[in-house]
């Protein structure tokens, strides 16, 4: 019971955040949100858009999965997500550009969230319920956090929220 509540309270608020927007934005957040936007160059900008798309697409799979018990869909989605990690998928070119182009918290929360997403694939791998949810939950809170930090501007209601750091 206690498992369901959990998940049912946790897919609902992320289902909700991937379709609200905010009606106002603080003059501060806004303006610490243009300060921490990313600026890539065009061609890593869509390389990284690709993967957040990805990403994305991926959680709203795992959203669906997860409360039917589908553990080999979640499996496989989660280490879809795992191996999608941005600096595995780039040249070795666009690798350098990227680690100096994007800021150390960012690559940090990156691949924190990736790990996240093999921890939870493994947990549906072993068809632990509980211990999917968890890192469900620490994942989704781990985009927010990112996005509330880097992309504030894209994702309103988050601007001037805490981005919590990963691995809380």
């Amino acid at each position: 019971m206690r498992f369901t509540i959990i998940l049912s309270t946790m897919l609902s608020t992320f289902l909700s955040l991937a379709v609200s927007g905010a009606d106002s934005v603080p003059a501060a957040a806004e303006q610490e949100a243009a300060q921490s936007a990313l600026q890539l160059p065009p061609e890593l900008r869509e390389k990284l858009i690709q993967e957040m798309r990805a990403v994305q697409g991926a959680m709203v799979e795992l959203a669906e999965a997860i409360p039917q018990g589908r553990w080999k869909a979640v499996h496989n989605t989660g280490m879809q997500i795992h191996e999608s990690f941005i600096l595995k998928q780039t040249r070795p070119e666009q690798r350098r550009a990227l680690r100096a182009a994007l800021p150390a918290d960012f690559r940090r929360r990156d691949a924190a969230f990736h790990r996240r997403a093999q921890q939870l694939a493994n947990a549906a791998r072993d068809a632990d319920p509980e211990m999917v949810a968890y890192h469900f939950g620490r994942m989704t809170e781990a985009c927010m956090g990112c996005h509330a930090r880097y992309a504030a501007d894209r994702f309103p209601g988050l601007a001037g929220t805490p981005a919590p750091l990963p691995g809380h």
